[in-house]
Parts: structure tokens; sequence; C-alpha cells
């Protein structure tokens, strides 16, 4: 379980990055064709509204994530939960949110078949994984 762990959340953060939320070929080969996200706006969006918004989005500032679990919910399909919070260029921490992600094991591997972000409190940013 710790190596599916670290797998998903090696690909869960690869998600967080402008070099693979602006290159739609990375985040197609990640998200499950059946994709759908509950966004912490509130917002419901399936893959292909996902890709055009990621494909055009502008932002400076980083996602930092934090505190990953996993529970296995069969030998095919994984949640992982974890939060995250936004660090503009100046160094400001917003948009504090729990995290779910339900992976899928696929033919072609893991994928990510749903995501939903929940608005939290703020919480310490500690540096375990990033």
């Amino acid at each position: 379980m710790d190596e599916l762990l670290k797998h998903l959340r090696t690909a869960e953060v690869a998600l967080h990055e402008p070099s693979t939320r602006h290159d739609p070929s990375k985040v197609e080969a990640l998200l499950h064709d059946s994709f759908l996200e509950f966004g912490r706006s509130g917002v419901c969006c399936d893959r292909t509204e996902v890709l055009e918004s990621l494909a055009s989005q502008k932002s400076d500032s980083q996602i930092l994530s934090q505190d990953f679990a996993i529970t296995s919910l069969s030998a095919d399909v994984a949640l992982l939960t974890y939060r995250s919070a936004n660090v503009d260029a100046a160094g400001t921490v917003s948009k504090y949110t729990l995290r779910a992600s339900v992976w899928m094991r696929t033919p072609d591997g893991w994928k990510l078949r749903f995501h939903q972000g929940t608005p939290s409190g703020p919480f310490e940013i500690t540096a375990d994984d990033r």
C-alpha cells in the first residue's frame, strides 16, 4: 500500500504543476475518460471541461499539498485524501482545501476517476510533501 500511496501522490501532485496543467496531453494521460470533478467552488466539471479550463488558466500561485492518506476501496480502486493550499508570489496563503480523489487501475495504468475539493479553515503548512 505504501508503494501505491507514493505512486498516486506523485500523479496527483503532477496535476498541481504548471508544466502538467498547461499540457493537455499530460492531463489527458492522468484523467479517466469518465472523469468528474466537484470543485471547491461548487462547480461540477467533466474531463473535457477540466482540460479546457486548465489549458487557459493563468496563475502565478503554487499549490502546496500535504497529509496524503490512501484507502483501498477494491483491488483496482483507491481513495486518496489530502489537504492543499495556494501560495501566491507574495507568499500569501489562501484557498485552504480538503481534497479527495478516486483513482482506478485501468489497462493504461492508474487514472483519476473522480476528484472533490472542499473549502476548509486554515491549517499549518508543513514541508512533508511540497
